[in-house]
Parts: C-alpha cells; structure tokens; sequence
C-alpha cells in the first residue's frame, strides 16, 4: 500500500505531465499574428533581457555558492593582509 506522501507525489506527477509534454506555443487563427507583432515588436530585446536577466542572476548565485570555500579564504585572507 502506497503512502499518503507518495500518493500525493503520484498525483502531482499525473496533473503536471501534460503541462510539460506540449511542444509549442499555440494562438488562435486570428490572433496569432497580433501574438507574433507583440513578442517581435520593436522592444524584443528588451523584453529578451528582462526574461533573461533572473537566470543570470541564479548563474552568478550558483557559481558563487559553488565556489564559496574558495571566495571566502580569500577574502580572510586579503582582510589578514591588511592588519
């Protein structure tokens, strides 16, 4: 008998799924091209950069908290130095 947490796992994985099995964007007909002249507007790259900019800010955050050990020894060390 499963338990009540994998259940709940179970369930979650179930209704996700189909969320994550869709291969594109779709739009009606008619709206379509309106879609399209919104995303590919003059500010497409602004708006790439603002949709961009929370997963370089993870990257440095991941990277840092990679090499920490590392960071940190060197900044006891620079702090050392100067006393």
């Amino acid at each position: 008998m499963a338990t009540t947490a994998s259940m709940v796992n179970m369930t979650c994985a179930a209704l996700l799924l189909p969320a994550f099995s869709v291969s594109d964007a779709w739009a009606c007909f008619d709206c379509r091209k309106a879609v399209e002249a919104q995303v590919y507007g003059p500010d497409f790259t602004l708006n790439l950069l603002a949709l961009l900019l929370p997963l370089g800010i993870l990257a440095v955050l991941g990277v840092a908290a990679f090499h920490w050990d590392r960071i940190s020894s060197k900044l006891k060390k620079d702090q050392q130095d100067e006393q």
